[in-house]
């Protein structure tokens, strides 16, 4: 199983696991973007854009005429989605500038709407980032805001005593991380609050259900898997020594026991999205 750890030293940040994570609810993804408020001819900046994977859709979403400004912080991850728009003709329409999300270089009321996923639980002062995103989108645009929230997380057939366990473990390991990195990992719950807060009158708030069911995809498999080590790693320290030995046990691929592999596996977890009109 692969360690999810980036070169910036971040959990879930790395490339194999935006990639891996990306592939694994792609399907959800092109619903999401497909009923997004984003008219054929828009501009639109994608914020934390990492490797371009939503960049790609939302270049889609608003066709030819339209234009989506892909920016991130992390160049290895802009070098990706350069590289892949390079060897396609299909996207004209995207440029790639690296930027702080919480400094955007982008004039004052001049996009029709920012997309912003799964960010906020990286940002230093979230206050700030939504400010910014606020103050470039031209009067009655959008801003789109994304974020999982893992205070539910299901994988069935795991025992909910253990399940709930783990999930408590991740939570304290989180609360008490001294590393002194911004990683919120639940976030999605406060993305509503946070848009009244900072003064959107006109918001919408959906809840969506990302689910995977047997048989799973490859890439959806490899997901589940390393989300299930990452959440073994961070709530060890908290777990009893028999309750990690049945965890591990659930998700080896090598044991009888592998929750995976059974016809009724179901996995569920809940995403945010937040739009507020300028």
């Amino acid at each position: 199983m692969n360690h999810l750890e980036s070169n910036s030293g971040s959990d879930l940040a790395s490339l194999d696991w935006l990639l891996t994570h990306h592939g694994a609810k792609k399907r959800t993804r092109e619903m999401v973007v497909a009923a997004l408020p984003l008219p054929p001819g828009s501009t639109v900046a994608d914020i934390a854009a990492g490797p371009c994977l939503w960049t790609e859709l939302i270049a889609s979403k608003v066709g030819s005429a339209g234009k989506v400004v892909a920016l991130d912080i992390d160049l290895g991850h802009l070098a990706f989605g350069h590289e892949k728009f390079k060897r396609t003709i299909h996207f004209p329409n995207v440029q790639i500038v690296a930027a702080d999300f919480q400094h955007l270089p982008i004039t004052d009321s001049s996009v029709d709407a920012v997309f912003f996923s799964n960010g906020f639980a990286y940002a230093s002062d979230p206050d700030l980032a939504l400010i910014e995103q606020k103050r470039v989108v031209r009067p009655g645009g959008a801003v789109i805001g994304r974020h999982w929230n893992n205070t539910l997380t299901i994988y069935h057939p795991v025992p909910p005593d253990l399940l709930l366990e783990v999930q408590l473990g991740v939570a304290k390991s989180l609360l008490l991380d001294s590393t002194g990195k911004p990683f919120n990992n639940y976030f999605g719950q406060r993305l509503y609050g946070l848009f009244k807060k900072i003064g959107f009158e006109r918001i919408t708030a959906e809840t969506h259900a990302v689910q995977l069911t047997y048989p799973l995809a490859p890439e959806a498999r490899a997901f589940l898997q390393a989300k299930a080590q990452w959440m073994q790693e961070k709530a060890r320290p908290y777990m009893s020594k028999s309750s990690a030995r049945r965890w591990r046990d659930l998700f080896e691929p090598t044991s009888s026991s592998r929750v995976l592999d059974r016809e009724d596996f179901y996995f569920c977890t809940v995403e945010v999205q937040v739009v507020g009109i300028v």
